[in-house]
């Protein structure tokens, strides 16, 4: 059965392989299917990669992209707009979430964010986390993910990085699950 979605153990790994993309240029950007992205990137000593990324999902490199659509969708452009030539300066996990954090510099700095919970999402912020675009406009009680709100990250559970013993024990023992690897998970 295929995986339907990704793990913060899993991101971490991958991210950690996406580091050679750091410093590569974005050459177009393109919205596949609905919640589809494909970047076009340029990686120093690499060439062309291609990012494809779906929110709530994964995202990974390809080696060849599917047909675009014929027009471009707002967001896409938008992401065009902002991104288009833009140097890759970071790319980051938040914490332990399953959210990966790209920095973009033009002549401005914008972060990309993916989220790869739940549904998932993908917004572009500028530096002071002003959200500019996002693929899907959401509102929760103690956050909101639309243009002109200020980007909030989740909030955040246990962070498996930086967890010591005790406060493991301590989270264990609070656990109301049946057994050790569902409360790890």
């Amino acid at each position: 059965m295929p995986k339907k979605s990704i793990s913060s153990l899993e991101l971490t790994a991958l991210i950690n392989e996406l580091q050679f993309i750091v410093k590569g240029k974005v050459s177009q950007i393109y919205h596949q299917e609905k919640k589809e992205l494909l970047l076009q990137l340029h990686a120093p000593g690499k060439g062309k990669q291609l990012l494809k990324i779906i929110p709530g999902k994964f995202l990974c490199l390809i080696e060849e992209k599917q047909k675009a659509p014929l027009r471009p969708t707002g967001f896409c452009m938008q992401l065009r707009k902002y991104l288009g030539n833009a140097f890759i300066k970071n790319i980051t996990q938040q914490n332990s979430e399953r959210i990966v954090v790209f920095e973009f510099e033009k002549k401005e700095r914008y972060y990309l964010i993916i989220e790869l919970f739940s549904k998932g999402n993908i917004i572009l912020t500028d530096k002071n986390h002003l959200i500019i675009a996002t693929l899907e406009w959401h509102k929760w009680k103690d956050r909101t993910i639309k243009p002109g709100e200020v980007y909030q990250f989740p909030k955040q559970g246990a962070d498996w990085k930086k967890i010591n013993k005790k406060e493991l024990a301590e989270i264990l023992n609070k656990s109301e699950k049946k057994n050790l690897a569902t409360s790890l998970a």
